[in-house]
């Protein structure tokens, strides 16, 4: 027995035993900031190890690449091209190593196919419209700004320019993320079909661009004083913008808000974008799972089981923290978890208190098809801020569409 102890342990001892090796776990992720989550899971125990590797887009590369990860994490998962390349995750609700009723029940809904869970959310971002303080956050009524508020607000804003002082409230045309966001609110639902193909309401598209051009003449004077403001001023970041007031909003999401060094926004507070207090969750939602080539599984579901845990939530963003880490809660986004939400950031970030939105309050977006980044960035975009731009017939999104698709087959 002593001699078989002793074999064994030599065997353990060599660095290529097969042993070992099922107790690592490969992991895929584009976000910098799950390399600290890692050391943390690596340090707290000994039986599993998790070695990280950088992929510019892990979606992507999970339809491409032969060899997968044992877990992977990032965007677009959701897409049926890609969400099926999971393994089924539902044990870890049945043995009760994960809590369900813990996540927000619409967002757990998208990583779920054929009463499967195959993807768990990370984390999840919103839009926000910035301004500096004191101007009008003491009478926003609702939760979030809508539509109509923002527009009165930024006419009487206009309103109060003194000659000489060329100052101007907003316009959806600064910001295509903007107008793409409110198209989502006001009924456009870009989603994708079985096959993966996109759809959206053609209707509401062109409903919502005819709305950004009517903003332009009636709140701005007209398409050009708006254009020459633009090509005067916004050589600024809209920090200065907002500080020295000669604007009163500046459209980006709250991620992106939090980034700003904290001297920078001192002085500027934000408020969600919504209509009757329903505020679109941004499609770029951050998901794990384990693949189904995965090799290593003990070591992938220990590792999701542990950072699914309302503690571990805690202790990523102390880690954040005590590391003087630049990023924002979990992941870059919120919590999947709203008791965390509502009760532990505020107390990391005091620029939230009030701001925590009420699950009730919040849009899911729909699956998307796995280009669906590449086309809102390269069509969409483009297409929106080309087609407020003047004022004659609006070019069907989809002949652009179809014949960016075409363009990218030769």
């Amino acid at each position: 027995m002593k001699h078989f102890l002793l074999l064994i342990l030599s065997v353990l001892g060599l660095s290529s035993c097969s042993l070992f090796e099922k107790k690592v776990a490969l992991l895929w992720t584009d976000h910098a900031e799950i390399a600290a989550y890692v050391e943390v899971f690596n340090s707290i125990q000994d039986e599993y190890k998790i070695e990280l590797h950088y992929k510019a887009n892990p979606a992507e590369a999970l339809t491409r690449e032969a060899v997968h990860p044992d877990i992977a994490i990032g965007s677009g998962f959701t897409s049926n091209q890609v969400i099926y390349l999971f393994s089924d995750l539902e044990t870890l609700f049945e043995e009760e190593r994960i809590k369900r009723n813990d996540f927000y029940a619409p967002l757990i809904a998208l990583g779920k196919r054929e009463q499967e869970q195959l993807i768990l959310p990370v984390s999840f971002n919103l839009p926000v419209l910035m301004f500096k303080s004191g101007l009008i956050s003491e009478n926003v009524e609702n939760f979030t700004l809508s539509w109509e508020e923002i527009e009165k607000r930024s006419t009487d804003f206009n309103a109060e320019s003194k000659p000489r002082r060329w100052i101007m409230g907003f316009s959806p045309r600064w910001s295509s993320d903007f107008m793409y966001v409110y198209s989502i609110i006001n009924g456009t639902s870009f989603s994708e079909t079985i096959t993966g193909q996109l759809v959206w309401n053609h209707q509401k598209l062109e409903e919502s661009i005819r709305k950004y051009r009517a903003w332009s003449s009636s709140v701005n004077g007209n398409l050009e004083d708006e254009m020459r403001f633009m090509e005067k001023y916004f050589y600024d970041p809209p920090y200065k913008l907002l500080g020295a007031e000669r604007i009163l909003f500046s459209y980006t999401n709250l991620v992106n808000f939090m980034a700003i060094q904290k001297e920078k926004r001192a002085d500027l507070e934000f408020h969600f974008i919504g209509e009757d207090n329903r505020i679109p969750v941004l499609e770029d939602i951050v998901f794990t799972g384990i693949p189904k080539k995965a090799k290593n599984r003990n070591a992938a579901r220990a590792f999701i089981t542990w950072f699914f845990q309302p503690e571990t939530q805690l202790l990523c963003m102390e880690t954040a923290r005590f590391k003087r880490m630049r990023t924002f809660g979990i992941a870059e986004g919120f919590s999947p978890f709203p008791r965390i939400n509502e009760q532990n950031f505020p107390q990391f970030y005091p620029e939230l208190g009030g701001h925590i939105p009420p699950p009730e309050f919040l849009m899911f977006p729909e699956p998307l098809p796995l280009e669906w980044s590449t086309i809102k960035n390269e069509v969409l975009k483009p297409y929106l801020f080309r087609e407020t731009g003047h004022t004659g017939s609006i070019e069907s999104f989809n002949t652009l569409l179809q014949k960016w698709m075409r363009q990218q087959t030769n």
